[in-house]
């Protein structure tokens, strides 16, 4: 189950030992997005691969990766962050 698992004590939900799992999951505005936020010049593992498709196809999440915080605000300002 790649659902994570819900904490009523946190209100969150947690992926324990799944592979490829966002940096952060923001909801907003109806959205799901899944930030992954790397150095200069670095690429997404396999793992990280496969996660976003999958949260791309089957769940309708956006995918975010980021490389500075000008490209993270960039992406966030286009999905209507201001």
């Amino acid at each position: 189950n790649n659902a994570g698992t819900y904490s009523k004590k946190t209100g969150g939900y947690f992926f324990s030992g799944t592979k490829g799992v966002p940096d952060l999951i923001i909801l907003h505005k109806k959205m799901t997005i899944g930030l992954e936020l790397k150095r200069p010049g670095q690429k997404l593992s396999e793992d990280q691969e496969r996660f976003h498709e999958k949260m791309i196809e089957r769940g309708g999440w956006i995918s975010v990766v980021a490389s500075s915080v000008e490209e993270l605000e960039a992406d966030l300002n286009e999905l209507g962050f201001r």
